[in-house]
């Protein structure tokens, strides 16, 4: 009796799984094993530490990837609308714009641009991507 509850508490361990480490992206842990494949770690290395790999979940990578899809469509507009989104900013805040506000115009579209950047690829804290 104590043989089988020494096995059956060994191939529990077996089947345990610790937490590969967090996610490079959404800082969530990945799983080896997780029930969802999108839980699963990808080994990745990033220019912000050379020759070290990082875990990554399946899903943040294709969400990245989707994104980038999009904004480089060919069909595609959301730069356009991110630049005029910034113009229309600066003009509300300026007036015309001369080249004394070309300064303003371009710190408002890096602005926007950065601001979509994050919030499309869900850059947190780890590195700027």
């Amino acid at each position: 009796m104590k043989k089988a509850a020494r096995k059956r508490k060994a191939a529990k361990k077996k089947v345990e799984s610790k937490p590969d480490g967090p996610c490079y992206y959404c800082g969530k842990e990945t799983f080896s094993l997780a029930g969802d494949p999108g839980e699963w770690p990808v080994m990745l290395p990033h220019a912000d530490d050379p020759g070290k790999v990082k875990p990554h979940h399946v899903k943040c990578i294709l969400s990245r990837l989707n994104a980038f899809d999009r904004l480089t469509k060919d069909n595609s507009n959301i730069l356009l609308r991110i630049v005029n989104g910034a113009m229309r900013s600066c003009i509300e805040a300026h007036g015309d714009i001369t080249k004394e506000w070309i300064g303003s115009a371009s710190k408002r579209i890096d602005t926007m641009i950065r601001g979509f950047l994050k919030n499309e690829f869900k850059v947190n804290g780890n590195g700027d991507e």
